[in-house]
């Protein structure tokens, strides 16, 4: 059997530390960064641990959205739906692959919400029309670092504003300065508060760049429906307030401060940190829609199988305790009966569990 990364690079780092961030000090913050921190603090101190990085792995979604973001750039572009589609798709397949190789990821049509993001996508393709020429209005400022709008995808990042990011859409529509995040997900509907927290720290990295903030703000779907709002100065300022206590709580946790975890099934079941945050595994009911994820001591290898097939005791969550059997799960050839290991995203939930493509496991120490 070919045995692929387990999800944790370093295991004798591991196997000695207990499973608590030690983020990286940055000194500046991401957007993003904010809206994960805002779900848990816990899963932003992960997301900034070295240790832990290669647990961060493409998943469906991200893959599904990351194509339909490339295919929305080339709209307008005088090409054929269809070529974008499968060009973007395949883009976006190669990144899984590689993430997870040799593991084989499922095709695309196979990918949750595929198809109807591909049908509201198509809906407002039009490949007669050209993408308009970057709009100079007169009296803006702009040069070699500062490009004339629209700016797309464009990575931002004004000095000692302690923001980064990267807005998919920046434009000036009649006069008016906008920010657009395009929104693919198959359930997005009205803007959410995270979401609005993020645009308006797009808007405040735009108005450290350009000198002027912007005054509209708006999430676009894949089928182009618009949901826009208008911004006020103020909350610019209160949400740049809040990104700076996001980095200031980072940069404490990288001096060994504790950060909160907040276990929901909301944020948990799309968390890759699961496997290794003792805060979900005390949380963790029996009716979550979540990946199924265990915590067990390994008890045996079963006869003849050359660690593809262990006997284990599960230990957590707490009612899921009991024997079990895990079948071809990605343990390193290191892996030895007595040790505890966390597996997330298997299939099976009585005695005995397979790996799936993207199964993630991690070793933890003994308390």
């Amino acid at each position: 059997m070919t045995r692929r990364s387990t999800g944790l690079d370093n295991y004798s780092v591991m196997a000695n530390s207990t499973h608590c961030p030690h983020p990286e000090d940055r000194g500046q913050v991401s957007a993003s960064l904010v809206r994960a921190f805002d779900q848990c603090p816990l899963r932003a101190g992960f997301s900034w641990d070295l240790r832990y990085k290669s647990l961060r792995r493409t998943g469906l979604r991200a893959a599904l959205g990351i194509a339909a973001h490339a295919v929305a750039a080339r709209s307008g572009t005088g090409v054929e739906f269809e070529s974008v589609w499968a060009e973007e798709t395949a883009a976006a397949m190669e990144g899984l692959s590689a993430d997870w190789g040799p593991a084989r990821p499922p095709s695309v049509k196979n990918w949750p919400g595929s198809a109807i993001t591909k049908a509201r996508l198509r809906s407002v393709w039009d490949p007669t029309l050209k993408m308009r020429a970057p709009a100079f209005v007169k009296g803006q400022k702009h040069s070699n670092s500062h490009p004339a709008l629209p700016w797309r995808e464009r990575w931002l990042a004004p000095t000692g504003s302690g923001l980064v990011g990267r807005p998919d859409l920046v434009e000036r529509v009649d006069g008016i300065l906008r920010v657009v995040d395009l929104k693919t997900g198959v359930l997005q509907g009205a803007i959410t508060g995270s979401q609005r927290r993020q645009l308006l720290l797009y808007c405040a990295l735009v108005g450290h760049m350009l000198g002027e903030f912007p005054t509209r703000a708006a999430v676009q779907t894949a089928d182009g429906q618009l949901e826009e709002f208008a911004v006020d100065p103020s909350e610019i300022d209160a949400a740049e307030n809040h990104a700076r206590y996001v980095l200031e709580s980072l940069t404490a946790a990288a001096q060994g401060a504790h950060l909160e975890a907040r276990p929901a099934e909301s944020s948990c079941s799309t968390c890759p940190f699961r496997v290794v945050c003792s805060a979900f595994f005390d949380a963790y009911e029996q009716d979550w829609r979540c990946p199924p994820a265990r915590l067990a001591r390994l008890r045996s290898v079963v006869a003849g199988q050359s660690h593809s097939v262990w006997d284990v005791e599960v230990l957590a969550p707490d009612w899921a305790k009991g024997h079990s059997r895990w079948v071809a799960f990605p343990l390193p050839a290191s892996a030895s009966v007595g040790q505890r290991w966390a597996a997330s995203d298997i299939e099976g939930r009585g005695g005995a569990a397979m790996a799936r493509w993207n199964t993630l496991v991690a070793p933890w120490p003994e308390t």
